[in-house]
């Protein structure tokens, strides 16, 4: 026999084996079949159970835009680009502070018709709360929680809050420096009134 007929015998019989394997795999998937549907099914009964009693999560989202306020030397520095970027941050954790969260909460317990038990706690409200900011003008607020009705709600309560927080703010820091500007103009003017004295007292003398 030659190498040739050696080689094609090699071949057949490697292919009466595969045709053989093929069969064995074929016949024991029909054996194990009643097996395979029955797994199938009480994975897909099991699936079913879990996402019926698991509790419902929904979530509402929000944008709020801070506008910075810049003026033009500012803005021609790319440097002080990143003064608006910490400004951004502090603003998120304005609006993720304890004394905006407990308001949210109080207002709920106090002035809505909301049963007690449904109302979260600051810490719960907290621990659901993601509020980041991805460039430099946006924040983003998520909130998950079990109860649909409230979800939307809160996140409202907390964007109206965290607005009348900053305009209070503003409206105390601007109070504060008009009032720190009205006592800073007698001093300056005493001061030019002593400087204008003094260039005078000094021309005398050197007259």
């Amino acid at each position: 026999m030659t190498d040739i007929d050696k080689q094609n015998s090699l071949n057949e019989e490697n292919i009466i084996n595969d045709q053989i394997d093929l069969a064995s795999l074929f016949s024991i998937l029909l054996d194990n079949f009643n097996l395979l549907i029955s797994a199938f099914l009480g994975g897909l009964v099991l699936s079913s159970i879990i996402y019926i009693t698991a509790e419902s999560i929904y979530s509402s989202k929000s944008l709020i835009e801070i506008q910075q306020q810049q003026n033009l030397f500012e803005a021609g520095i790319p440097g002080l680009n990143r003064g608006s970027e910490n400004s951004l941050l502090a603003e998120v954790a304005i609006y993720k502070s304890a004394n905006t969260i407990d308001d949210v909460v109080n207002y709920l317990k106090t002035n809505t018709d909301i049963e007690e038990d449904r109302i979260p706690s600051s810490g719960s409200l907290r621990s659901n709360l993601t509020v980041s900011s991805n460039n430099r003008s946006l924040i983003t607020i998520v909130f998950n929680y079990s109860d649909q009705e409230l979800t939307q709600m809160i996140v409202n309560l907390l964007n109206q809050e965290y607005i009348n927080d900053r305009r209070d703010f503003r409206k105390r820091s601007t109070a504060a420096g008009r009032e720190f500007i009205k006592s800073e103009i007698p001093k300056i003017k005493s001061s030019l009134k002593e400087a204008e004295d003094n260039l005078n007292n000094f021309k005398l003398s050197k007259n």
